[in-house]
């Protein structure tokens, strides 16, 4: 436990078990340097507690964090700033004499996270992800809803086969892809994972595409299909498929409280079945039997089946009739018969059949005058069934006669559609002088013995009889709502229209009103947004002047700082267009949050301090002309795009913005589609719609002229390169990118560079970049390219600082390089790759039928476990690596090469390997990649720690070069344009030259000197072979121990030691050059290239592992960064003339 001051009186007691009782000692006696603060995250909290009212303002919440005994990740007036940025709570300045303060208040979207029981990140989460859904959604089947009721799981799905899960994604129909379109999958994706499957699980593309197949195995399982079949057909366990369906049914019942509470009525009918429907594995017909206590779903469907599909017939059915179904749902057993008990009910002690159907018949009943009084209708008058059936109004003896009396009335229940018989109705009588409200401001007036009385309506998201699967979280979820009682209608429009759940309630005889009661779910102050009558708000509120947070002897504080209102002079000075105004009261199918969101936009935003002037060029022709001859004077423009995914594969460019970098942005957009914004983007920076008579044509015909002739500024140059040159046909740009001058500059987590309104912080700015960047692509766009246009000569002497300017210049040179490089592409042969791609797969065919005859029957050659227990267990090989610690003795190449001799198969098993990664990882994935000229164009990453490039998106820098099938390989694919040649050029041992310049050591110069086989010669000098000296040297390079060692040579612990040994010995110049690195990284903090380039190192120096392992990449990151300076030296000047030849692009000379 943690606790800001120190306790020096009083007493603990901790009770522990017997085997935790050494552990605590030892903890106890340790001393105060292993005591742990506890941080922890506590906007949740401060959400509740404003919800709940148990804060209302900043102090409160202050008192609140300190009773917690823990110590928040951030302190509290940065909590809210975040709370309110988000809408969860509304801030307002409150005067008290001569004392002012903030008063903090819930939101509805506020409140619906509190219902939810979602923290306020998965609240923005599902709230963005359901907004997107009402936008489109797919109605011809279930998947799409049941997509938006599925939580994000990637546990599930750990060490799923990519391939199995492509071939899935293959298969779907043209409506179940049409789903994938929707949500963001796209075949595209699985097949980068083909290639890359280390990519982490906490990529957001990964997440999406993982949801998506979950939520295609729950739409199986919905579908009544069973979890064997289902757990099959997606390779996943069935416990892990039943935990993901239990999770799912939580979740659905968490969205489904959250679109209530927001008023998302349409949106909140189409997902509230799937709860249950998740929980027990059943269509949807069946969901009204389930929520019955004793039925599950197996017992549901016989129902079904024998024509009993709702409650109503289930209350009007003969107890025979029951007996029956109960019979054939139930399996027969011989230890039952004795004593005539079994499980006829699910869940439930061992009873008799008859008692078991009149228990079911009487919970149907029950439900059914639940559900009635839930919509106010009386139901004193209904005869409900005894215990005893009656034909005729007289008591059978065996209590199995058909009823006479019809047990109620569904015409307006919704329970049944077919079978109806004739029943009485209760009586609903109007009155004209009381009026009270119920469920949600809905007020229905019964009649019951001549008296007015009032039903409170509780909605809960699953019925209470269901089975206690959610028993914790639906306790949370339950909606319980008022009575209360009614003002007057305000004439210009609804009271409370954020309270309106359905249109058609207005069908009844209804009250909208606002209560004074406190009832549970209004222990808390609604904000006045939410509580006044009158929609229409007056001029002076929505120009009241900005607050000023503190006033007086209180302190201010950043949360204080912020603008919560905005003044006429804030707003920007140039015309704003004339709009349409909106009316909140006007008809509107739309959800109710809509207009409530529109009425909030009139209330004062949280404004960036300073407008960002967007010069819209294309709103008249002579704004047009004086644009293009100003642009024909700038060298130097930031870029920032509007792209739109136009399909799985390429980005579609629909307006751009150019800053000078001592101007402001101007946006030219390049299709007809306009680009507004709401009243609080429209009041920051406003838009003009851009004239017809400027045509498209002409405006790309311009931006590519300005591109040509000026250095581009952009935020991520390697990726919107690609996008430029699809759209305006452009290659050889002369460009420098902010991402990767940040990461030079060291701003960056890892290896990510920090997000682009985290790098504009760094600076002083008039602009509240974190707002604008999250506003509408036109002003985004804007954003970007006014900080692409300053932030390249910001962080230039901020990169130098880290580095040199040598360093840095060399880093340009070989960005622009790389960019031209893959730009430029490189020509696939396609009719060989398509031709090889169907011999492989008949030769992998051929081999596994091999496989399996050598076995004499099938297993999964892909399962590595299934081979361990062919060769293991059935063949009984013998392991070269002998036992093992894992669950099955490895299957690696290292270890099947070893074991070739002992059997043929393990030959097969080999070349299937191979064959089906060059197939898998290599063939299939390079076709996605090939544009419409036959060029492959890679995208290459630059932001490593060593300086390498990466090549990605396809990664043609990890084509094998051996022989694949018939003296061809995978490199034959790749051949040079007509008219050109492919030239190879590499360096021979770089890094381990690299190492003999750095240690100076005369031996291992001396070797380089003699200009011969280096590993020869120094096999020789170490009394080795030449392939464990290759392997040696690159050991050391890398910082590889003597177990890692002897593994890839294939020797002991103590024999790689002994060469270790040997090496430092015949070379001791290295050995001090590697003791000299670790000693400059603990005295500087850091190590450096040849060029500069810095390494910052660890800054504690704690357990053994960690210093060995940062001294390893110390020493790595010298010889490797210094090697990769060499080579970009190299490729940057590959462009230039060779001699006697003409002058050639470097992108046909790789």
């Amino acid at each position: 436990m943690y606790m800001k001051d120190s306790v020096v009186l009083g007493e603990s007691i901790l009770a522990v078990k017997q085997s935790e009782l050494q552990e605590v000692l030892r903890l106890i006696n340790s001393g105060p340097q292993s005591t742990v603060n506890l941080v922890r995250d506590q906007t949740k909290l401060y959400l509740e507690c404003i919800c709940d009212g148990l804060a209302s303002n900043v102090e409160e919440l202050e008192d609140v964090s300190r009773l917690t005994l823990s110590t928040p990740l951030r302190n509290v007036e940065d909590a809210t700033c975040t709370l309110s940025t988000n809408r969860f709570i509304d801030v307002q300045e409150m005067t008290e004499g001569d004392r002012s303060y903030l008063m903090l208040s819930p939101t509805q979207l506020g409140r619906a996270a509190l219902v939810s029981s979602l923290p306020p990140d998965a609240a923005l989460f599902v709230f963005s992800d359901l907004q997107q859904a009402t936008k489109a959604i797919a109605l011809d089947s279930e998947l799409h809803m049941l997509y938006l009721v599925t939580p994000t799981n990637c546990s599930v799905w750990q060490g799923c086969d990519w391939n199995h899960l492509h071939s899935i994604f293959s298969k779907l129909s043209a409506g179940e892809k049409r789903v994938a379109k929707l949500v963001g999958a796209n075949d595209r994706f699985l097949v980068s994972r083909l290639r890359n499957p280390s990519i982490s699980t906490s990529d957001r593309n990964t997440q999406l595409h993982l949801r998506f197949f979950s939520a295609l195995a729950l739409f199986d399982v919905v579908n009544e299909k069973s979890i064997d079949e289902v757990a099959r057909r997606f390779r996943i366990s069935r416990g892990t498929l039943q935990t993901l369906q239990q999770q799912s049914a939580t979740y659905a019942a968490m969205v489904v409280a959250f679109c209530s509470r927001l008023g998302w009525t349409y949106l909140c009918d189409l997902l509230k079945g799937f709860a249950s429907r998740l929980a027990f594995g059943v269509r949807r017909e069946l969901t009204e039997l389930v929520s019955i206590a004793g039925i599950d779903a197996s017992r549901a469907r016989i129902f079904h089946e024998q024509g009993i599909t709702s409650m109503v017939e289930l209350s009007n059915c003969q107890l025979k009739k029951i007996c029956e179904v109960l019979s054939l749902a139930v399996p027969f057993s011989s230890s039952n018969t004795s004593d005539g008990l079994n499980e006829w009910l699910f869940g439930e002690p061992r009873i008799r059949l008859e008692e078991a159907a009149a228990l079911l018949r009487e919970r149907a009943s029950d439900a059914v005058k639940d559900h009635l009084r839930s919509l106010g209708l009386s139901v004193d008058q209904i005869k409900m069934p005894s215990s005893t059936d009656s034909a005729t109004g007289a008591p059978s003896p065996e209590g199995d006669a058909p009823c006479s009396d019809p047990v109620v009335d569904l015409k307006d229940s919704g329970y049944s559609d077919d079978e109806v018989t004739s029943t009485k109705a209760s009586s609903i009588a109007n009155t004209d002088n009381n009026s009270t409200a119920v469920n949600k401001s809905l007020v229905i007036d019964e009649q019951i013995n001549g008296n007015c009385r009032t039903e409170e309506l509780h909605c809960s998201v699953i019925d209470d009889e269901s089975i206690d699967l959610f028993s914790e979280s639906m306790e949370e979820l339950a909606i319980s709502d008022r009575v209360q009682t009614a003002p007057a209608l305000d004439s210009e429009g609804l009271s409370g229209a954020g309270e309106v759940d359905d249109l058609e309630n207005s069908l009844l005889k209804v009250s909208l009103i606002y209560g004074e009661e406190n009832q549970p779910e209004d222990s808390f102050d609604e904000p006045p947004s939410f509580k006044s009558p009158i929609v229409k708000r007056s001029p002076a509120i929505l120009r009241s002047q900005k607050a000023s947070c503190m006033k007086g002897k209180v302190p201010r504080s950043p949360l204080a700082e912020r603008n919560f209102n905005s003044t006429p002079d804030q707003r920007h000075p140039a015309i704003k267009r004339a709009r349409q105004p909106v009316l909140a009261n006007s008809p509107s199918t739309a959800s109710p949050l809509l207009k409530n969101l529109r009425m909030e936009r009139l209330l004062p935003p949280t404004a960036p301090n300073a407008d960002l002037d967007i010069n819209d060029v294309c709103r008249t022709e002579s704004a047009w002309n004086y644009f293009a001859q100003r642009s024909s004077l700038w060298n130097k423009v930031g870029v920032a795009l509007v792209k739109e995914r136009s399909s799985a594969s390429a980005a579609k460019v629909t307006g751009i913005c150019l800053c000078p970098t001592d101007g402001w942005p101007h946006f030219i957009p390049l299709t007809e589609e306009y680009f507004p914004g709401n009243d609080e983007e429209e009041a920051v920076c406003p838009s003009s719609t851009p004239s017809q008579s400027i045509t498209l044509d002409e405006r790309v015909s311009c931006v590519a002229s300005i591109m040509r002739s000026c250095e581009l500024f952009l935020i991520d140059a390697l990726r919107d390169c690609h996008v430029l040159r699809r759209s305006f046909e452009l290659e050889n740009l002369r460009v420098k990118s902010v991402s990767y001058m940040a990461f030079l500059g060291h701003l960056r987590q890892g290896d990510r560079v920090q997000s682009l309104s985290e790098i504009a912080a760094k600076f002083q700015w008039n602009f509240d970049w974190s707002s604008l960047l999250r506003m509408n692509p036109r002003i985004a766009c804007g954003a970007q390219a006014y900080l692409a246009s300053r932030l390249v000569d910001m962080l230039t002497p901020i990169v130098v600082s880290c580095s040199s300017s040598e360093s840095l210049h060399l880093e340009l040179r070989s960005l622009q390089a790389v960019n031209s490089m893959c730009l430029g592409g490189f020509c696939f042969d396609r009719a060989l790759c398509s031709s090889l791609t169907q011999r492989l797969k008949k030769n992998i065919e051929q081999l596994e039928n091999d496989c399996f005859t050598l076995i004499g029957h099938q297993f999964n050659l892909d399962s590595s476990k299934q081979v361990s227990e062919v060769l293991f267990s059935r063949l009984k090989l013998a392991c070269p690596g002998g036992s093992s610690t894992k669950k099955h003795l490895s299957t690696s190449k290292a270890i099947l090469e070893q074991m070739e001799k002992q059997h043929p198969i393990v030959s097969n098993i080999l070349r299937y390997r191979r064959l089906k990664h060059a197939l898998t990882q290599c063939l299939i994935p390079m076709q996605y990649f090939v544009d419409v000229d036959g060029m492959v164009r890679s995208h290459c990453d630059m932001n490593t720690s060593t300086g390498r490039i990466l090549c990605v998106e396809p990664s043609v820098q990890t084509v094998p070069k051996d022989e694949v099938l018939d003296g061809i390989g995978l490199r034959h694919l790749f051949k040079a344009q007509q008219g050109c040649v492919l030239i190879s050029a590499d360096y021979c041992q770089l890094e381990l030259r690299v190492l003999a310049h750095l240690s100076e050591d005369p031996a291992l110069l001396e070797v380089f000197k003699r200009g011969q086989d280096v590993f020869a010669d120094m096999s020789h000098l170490l009394g080795i072979s030449r392939d464990t000296t290759k392997k040696l040297c690159y050991g050391v390079i890398y910082g590889m121990g003597a177990k890692t060692l002897g593994e890839t040579v294939k020797k002991s612990v103590n024999e790689a030691n002994e060469l270790i040994k040997n090496f430092f010995q015949s070379f001791p110049r290295v050995r001090t050059f590697i003791n000299n690195t670790k000693d400059k990284a603990v005295k500087a903090g850091f190590v450096t290239t040849v060029l500069g380039r810095r390494r910052v190192t660890c800054s504690t120096r704690g357990r053994q592992e960690d210093v060995a392992r940062d001294d390893r990449q110390s020493i790595n990151y010298v010889i490797q960064g210094t090697a990769s300076e060499i080579f970009k030296r190299a490729h940057s000047g590959v462009g230039r003339r060779p001699k006697g030849s003409d002058t050639i692009s470097d992108d046909h000379t790789r």
